[in-house]
């Protein structure tokens, strides 16, 4: 999707829940929550598209860490592993996940599309294909009308005010 997804954790976040969480953009967890892929301790694998999400967000050898042996992850570590966003008092996920969706009232919704297609299709391509995505993309969102206020108001030196939010 294009456009930016913010998932506000204020519960235990296990099984289809843990894969759930992971496809999102921007994840906002309360500090005593927990997250648990739960499935491989059951005798299953992990489903949901977490076996897809985890290695890209935390690499390989932690994701199979957390494969195999099915360890609660507290906020801290999911944070420090870069599982989660923003780790939030109690109680606080769902105002914390407002404000970010708030702030990214003010971001150009074309120039991120282009951007979490170029992160995303990073694993998929070569870099002479990748190079020529990002060109693409750049060509594209300097046409935008977005990308024009943004080179207007850089050279005004004034903030950018987009209008496709």
């Amino acid at each position: 999707m294009k456009k930016p997804v913010v998932a506000a954790i204020n519960g235990i976040a296990a099984g289809g829940g843990f894969s759930l969480a992971l496809a999102w953009d921007f994840r906002i967890m309360e500090e005593s929550e927990k997250l648990r892929q739960a499935h491989t301790s059951n005798g299953l694998c992990i489903d949901g598209g977490g076996t897809f999400t985890l290695p890209k967000i935390i690499g390989y050898a932690r994701a199979l860490e957390i494969a195999v042996f099915d360890e609660p992850i507290s906020s801290q570590q999911a944070l420090e592993w870069g599982m989660v966003t923003k780790v939030v008092k109690d109680g606080a996920s769902v105002v914390g996940a407002i404000k970010m969706l708030n702030r990214l009232t003010r971001i150009s919704l074309h120039s991120y599309g282009w951007s979490k297609i170029l992160l995303n299709d990073r694993f998929t391509n070569p870099l002479e294909v990748h190079l020529e995505q990002e060109r693409e993309g750049l060509s594209t969102c300097v046409e935008h009308a977005d990308g024009k206020e943004g080179l207007k108001s850089f050279t005004e030196k004034r903030k950018p005010i987009f209008g496709e939010n």
